[in-house]
């Protein structure tokens, strides 16, 4: 009977075990993408990420881009180099080289400078493709955009932008 009882006992908490891994998991990611900040360069341009995840070689950030300005501008990225663009993983490593950028949905190749027209109050999405990222990383804590600005005329006082906590989702 002791080894029936025990038996039921350990199949109840494998069982609670389970249920708990299943449903908390998903919540803390859940939890952790709503806690994802965006700091953009000025208080006409709006930004949130959308989802990240794996696509071939890449992590790819999706984001949503909005200008909440009267006029139409045009952005420009640069993402050239450290000093333009840098990427942190939850272990400590940098990714500045080879990360490229597009606008929209369509099939545009992506590139180290991207830019696009953002009318006033239409989102715009922006896709950053981030190559080298190892299988084991599931967090990009940080993401610090060197260069972010609009074209002449409109000007922002800074053309730094970044994000925090980005959960790669598979």
């Amino acid at each position: 009977e002791d080894y029936i009882l025990m038996k039921k006992n350990a199949y109840y908490w494998s069982i609670l075990w389970m249920c708990i891994c299943c449903f908390s998991l998903p919540l803390m990611a859940e939890e952790l993408q709503q806690r994802t900040q965006v700091t953009t360069p000025d208080k006409s341009l709006e930004a949130k990420v959308i989802k990240a995840y794996r696509e071939g070689d890449y992590v790819v950030v999706d984001m949503l881009l909005c200008n909440v300005s009267k006029t139409d501008y045009t952005l420009i990225f640069s993402l050239v180099n450290a000093d333009r663009i840098s990427v942190y993983d939850e272990f400590g490593n940098q990714y500045s080289k080879g990360i490229v950028g597009r606008f929209g949905n369509d099939n545009n190749t992506a590139n180290m400078t991207p830019k696009a027209l953002l009318p006033s109050e239409v989102p715009i999405r922006f896709s950053l493709f981030i190559p080298g990222v190892e299988e084991k990383v599931s967090l990009l804590p940080r993401i610090n955009f060197g260069y972010c600005r609009p074209a002449p005329p409109h000007e922002f006082k800074s053309w730094k932008m970044s994000v925090k906590n980005v959960m790669i989702t598979n």
